[in-house]
């Protein structure tokens, strides 16, 4: 088999693996992704705010307030491509975000399911729009590093005088947010990840689901090696209705991504463009 993306640049999409009946009943059927509990991740790095607030007259409400607003943090997980990965013809998919054999098999239904491909910046533009004005909206890659840690949530009476109890600490959530929840241990690193973290700053903006609008920035689907075929007719409904393509990743030794039906005309869009294929042996 020979891959027909050779040539696309990869670099500007992030990638959702799930399983096919959540892809198809929920998330492609409203066309929305739903958020999840930052301590209901399967890392369990991830939860709690793990340190004190310390400094001039610090005291256990403080505490107590900035760990109930870090509990709220909900996230939602991509995978993106591995640091200088090159495409090209002559070059496995390894670094690819789509082509991460473990995160088939662990999130992918053990390559039963899906992966959503998506334009990073129109994602972050959706998951902006819809949520910054009911809280923190932060979005970024994950680092690695052998030790995770961070400091304390420093109180100076000052800058807390000056900028009140509400506004100091959604300060130091924020902070506090971006040194812990960008950050996981180097056992995770072969996943590439990508966050978008919301953290709602009142208990009245908290929702029991918070989701992200992805029409426009859903821009393929590829589904995995062993695929149903039953579920097939879905998936080109699906990309009919949002003009799509449809890619199937298939292992013969080294993965390769294909067309899911080669005999459909191609869709122009930001992953998968006609012009920008090549095509095996020169056939058409």
């Amino acid at each position: 088999m020979t891959d027909m993306l050779r040539g696309i640049n990869t670099g500007r999409f992030v990638y959702h693996y799930t399983r096919a009946a959540t892809a198809i009943e929920f998330i492609l059927h409203e066309m929305s992704l739903r958020l999840s509990l930052l301590r209901d991740t399967n890392d369990p790095g991830d939860r709690g705010l793990g340190a004190p607030v310390v400094g001039d007259r610090a005291d256990d409400m403080l505490f107590f307030e900035l760990q109930t607003l870090m509990d709220r943090r909900m996230l939602a997980c991509f995978s993106q491509d591995g640091p200088n990965a090159v495409y090209h013809a002559n070059l496995p998919l390894g670094p690819q975000g789509y082509a991460r054999d473990r995160m088939w098999a662990q999130y992918g239904d053990n390559h039963r399911g899906i992966c959503l491909v998506f334009d990073r910046e129109a994602l972050k533009a959706s998951f902006e729009e819809r949520l910054s004005s009911r809280g923190i909206v932060l979005a970024d890659k994950v680092s690695y590093s052998e030790q995770v840690g961070f400091e304390p949530a420093r109180h100076d009476e000052a800058e807390y005088e000056r900028m009140g109890r509400t506004a100091w600490l959604r300060l130091a959530c924020e902070r506090i947010a971006k040194e812990s929840s960008f950050v996981k241990r180097r056992d995770w690193e072969s996943e590439q990840e990508y966050r978008l973290l919301f953290i709602p700053c009142s208990p009245s903006d908290r929702q029991a689901q918070e989701t992200i609008r992805i029409r426009g920035p859903l821009v393929a689907i590829c589904v995995g090696h062993r695929f149903p075929d039953a579920f097939l007719p879905c998936i080109h409904t699906i990309c009919d209705r949002e003009k799509i393509n449809a890619f199937q990743l298939r292992y013969s030794g080294d993965p390769v991504l294909q067309f899911l039906d080669p005999t459909r005309q191609p869709y122009s869009s930001p992953f998968g463009e006609r012009s920008e294929l090549v095509v095996p042996n020169g056939r058409e």
